[in-house]
């Protein structure tokens, strides 16, 4: 059996392509934050802001990808993002009071 994944091909890809250090760079440096960040809020606040957050990321990077011509905009995606931080507020509880 093969496999799609390949170590020495990945590290290959790396040494060559100055791009892939940079996205994986960037990728660390905004990861590393947000899940630091995301921890403290859960520490000092609770579980349910950070998945509102998390839902609301979601739709910030969406939104950035449509902006920046990444994407387009697809009615289904906005309903789905719609329905999900719809279904966190309902499981949450939150209301307006």
């Amino acid at each position: 059996m093969g496999s799609y994944e390949s170590s020495i091909e990945a590290t290959e890809q790396l040494l060559h392509n100055w791009k892939l250090v940079a996205a994986m760079f960037v990728t660390i440096f905004v990861i590393g934050p947000f899940n630091y960040f995301g921890t403290n809020l859960t520490k000092y606040s609770s579980a349910m802001h950070r998945c509102l957050i998390d839902a609301s990321r979601m739709c910030v990077v969406w939104l950035i990808s449509i902006l920046m011509g990444w994407e387009h905009f697809k009615f289904q995606q906005a309903i789905g993002y719609a329905t999900v931080i719809l279904g966190n507020l309902i499981y949450y509880q939150v209301n307006k009071s």
